[in-house]
């Protein structure tokens, strides 16, 4: 059996990658992943699927898009957006209170770099 991703887990790498993948190419949410589980036998709660996909990002998806970044600033051409949500029943902050998501792409020259980054305030 591969090494567990998640301290004190069954989670490897990739069950892992395969829930993240569904989440977010195949746009599968976690309700609907929990009762997939469910169906296969697998007690496994959309909290416990959340926990891991924030695990793996804090501790490796944040390596590579700070990777990413740097490619990107070295980039003759950077094209940026921004774009304002209220997010709902956010720790410490009003529901109506603005916040700030920043798209970040490369130009046309070498591979495309996309960054999303989510800010609170400017």
């Amino acid at each position: 059996m591969p090494p567990s991703v998640f301290p004190k887990s069954l989670a490897s790498p990739s069950i892992m990658a395969h829930i993240i993948t569904q989440k977010y190419v195949e746009g599968l949410p976690l309700y609907r992943q929990e009762k997939y589980f469910q169906r296969l036998g697998v007690n496994l709660s959309r909290q416990t699927m959340a926990n891991w996909v924030l695990y793996g990002a804090e501790k490796w998806l944040s390596i590579l898009y700070d990777r990413m970044h740097q490619e990107l600033v070295k980039q003759p051409i950077a094209h940026a957006d921004e774009t304002t949500l209220q997010v709902l029943r956010e720790p410490g902050r009003d529901a109506t209170a603005k916040s700030y998501v920043w798209l970040y792409r490369t130009g046309t020259d070498g591979p495309p770099i996309v960054l999303y980054d989510y800010q609170p305030s400017r």
